[in-house]
């Protein structure tokens, strides 16, 4: 993935274009969902999904594991369901496994569909497809699928075996930006929703997956959060951020500029430089 978007990259600033303007996506905006992880209170937990909220995203997807699920859902799920204060936007909810949970804990995943989770999240181990499809069918919940989907391929056979519902659509998981669009294209053709799913990226990648998310249903929400949520400073500007003025959700447009973005400020970049290589075109 690395190799391949530092080669789309090259050409597409050879040929002073854009990655929005190559997936005709320029100027197209994307509402952008924050993550937050578990905490050692619920409370603690529903401030901070609260503070996200007042910040403009639509959608929080939150961690879950044995033993964090149930409670902080509930709790969740009680302060959605209530007045939000002004100038806050009332957020999708998703909940996040990560794999923690196994097929003996199926019947105690069904009871999280008393929260309206607008999708599950990877409740099983990456390898176990037969075990996801046995969610899907037990669970009101649309099954989403994260890390068992490290391939295009992978993506076509855990779609036609029932193992999830929405796709969760990481191009450095799946091995760059050429295999995302050929799932994203058969997602289009299975009718399945994606969504763009982020791997602590620098401005420079949050680019990529916000031309990407252009890309994707409209309806569902990527994590496409500006890389200050959790980096203390970055190599580039990245994508341009803004709150809708009727909806008040938090929008990203991706950059404009030729490349998969603008290039590293050259500050940053000797600060954190570990090796240098200057390669230079042999003479013919």
């Amino acid at each position: 993935a690395a190799l391949e978007a530092a080669l789309a990259d090259a050409h597409l600033r050879a040929a002073g274009r854009p990655l929005a303007d190559l997936l005709g996506v320029t100027g197209r905006s994307v509402p952008a969902g924050a993550v937050v992880g578990t905490h050692a209170a619920t409370a603690t937990l529903v401030d901070e999904v609260a503070s996200r909220a007042a910040e403009g995203y639509g959608r929080v997807k939150v961690k879950i594991g044995p033993g964090w699920d149930h409670e902080p859902l509930a709790a969740l799920a009680a302060w959605a369901a209530g007045p939000v204060g002004p100038g806050t936007v009332a957020p999708r909810l998703q909940a996040d496994a990560n794999g923690a949970y196994g097929r003996a804990d199926i019947a105690h995943l069904a009871g999280l569909d008393a929260y309206g989770l607008a999708c599950l999240e990877q409740p099983l181990a990456r390898d176990d497809l037969a075990g996801h499809a046995l969610v899907s069918e037990r669970l009101v919940t649309p099954v989403c699928l994260d890390e068992s989907l490290d391939s295009s391929a992978r993506v076509a056979e855990a779609v036609e075996r029932g193992a999830c519902s929405v796709v969760c659509l990481k191009p450095s998981r799946l091995g760059g930006i050429g295999p995302a669009l050929e799932a994203l294209a058969f997602c289009r053709r299975a009718r399945v929703p994606v969504w763009v799913g982020g791997m602590f990226e620098s401005g420079y990648g949050r680019g990529v997956l916000v031309a990407l998310a252009g890309l994707c249903d409209p309806d569902w929400t990527g994590d496409v959060a500006p890389a200050a949520a959790y980096l203390d400073a970055d190599l580039v500007s990245g994508p341009t951020y803004g709150r809708d003025p009727v909806t008040g959700v938090l929008r990203a447009v991706p950059p404009a500029v030729p490349g998969l973005g603008p290039p590293p400020a050259a500050g940053p970049l000797r600060r954190w430089q570990v090796r240098a290589v200057t390669v230079a075109v042999a003479p013919e």
